[in-house]
């Protein structure tokens, strides 16, 4: 009986205490939002909707199975995002670092006119003015290699025109290619591929890190849960030994109200 009255003691001061705690939090968008998710997994008779949480006077019990427990741990623990977090960045930090080995294409587009007053002229020339118009078109490409190597490809062409008699129409076609290989410094795949090696191994044990954290929420789940379930069952077996503690209790005092018994085993039964 007194292991009863301290356990019940002190189960009265974990809820007084449970109690207190929860006035001091105002229930954040988040809470709101989690306690939604649970509340859509109960039957229909338990379903309450977190507006009405206010209004409610009756206890709120909530009934999750294990894989339930697992499923809202996994979707709604912080550590587990801040982890997603660091696999998002690591894996932006590979993008990066490839850039170096990026294709760059370029392109560029120029036209310039002239006009000039003619000071001297030939018979029959009727021009007032000697007009020039070029025109540069051209493109370029550049493909840079692991290995250290840069090709670079460029196009373009040149068009005069003119308005004078004594010149005609002119186009200039260019095209250029260069090979650079770096000997000393940026030669070999180690200085050009090293830093997306240390970024990919950065992601790789950014997405274990995920599964490490998601196994530690896991275990920490089941031992909560399991433990629960322990002291559901223990505090069952106290209210059996409690019952029959009470039924022995009522049988000493029957034997001694029939004087079959004796005062101290009523006694012996209270303690």
């Amino acid at each position: 009986m007194k292991k009863l009255i301290a356990l019940f003691a002190a189960t009265g001061l974990m809820l007084s205490a449970c109690h207190s705690s929860i006035k001091e939090v105002e229930p954040s968008a988040a809470f709101r939002n989690a306690l939604d998710e649970v509340m859509q997994r109960q039957p229909n008779a338990l379903k309450v909707k977190p507006d009405q949480l206010d209004n409610r006077k009756e206890p709120i019990v909530l009934q999750l199975s294990y894989d339930d427990c697992i499923e809202l741990a996994m979707a709604h623990n912080r550590t587990i995002l801040f982890e997603q977090l660091n696999a998002e960045v690591a894996a932006a930090d590979v993008v990066g670092s490839k850039a170096n080995l990026d294709f760059t294409v370029g392109a560029n587009v120029g036209y310039t006119r002239e006009e000039q007053e003619i000071q001297a002229r030939f018979f029959g020339d009727t021009r007032n003015k000697e007009i020039t118009a070029t025109t540069n078109v051209g493109i370029n490409a550049s493909l840079p290699f692991a290995t250290g190597t840069t090709v670079n490809i460029s196009a373009g062409f040149r068009r005069s025109d003119t308005n004078s008699p004594f010149q005609a129409f002119e186009f200039f076609p260019t095209s250029t290619l260069t090979v650079t290989q770096h000997l000393l410094n940026g030669f070999g795949f180690v200085p050009n591929l090293g830093n997306t090696w240390i970024a990919e191994n950065n992601r790789t044990i950014a997405e274990w890190q995920i599964e490490a954290t998601r196994n530690e929420q896991a275990l920490n789940v089941a031992m909560a849960y399991w433990n629960l379930v322990e002291a559901e069952g223990e505090l069952q077996v106290l209210y059996r030994q409690e019952d029959l503690a009470e039924d022995a209790l009522d049988l000493a005092k029957s034997r001694l109200e029939a004087e079959i018994g004796t005062r101290l085993d009523v006694l012996a039964q209270e303690a």
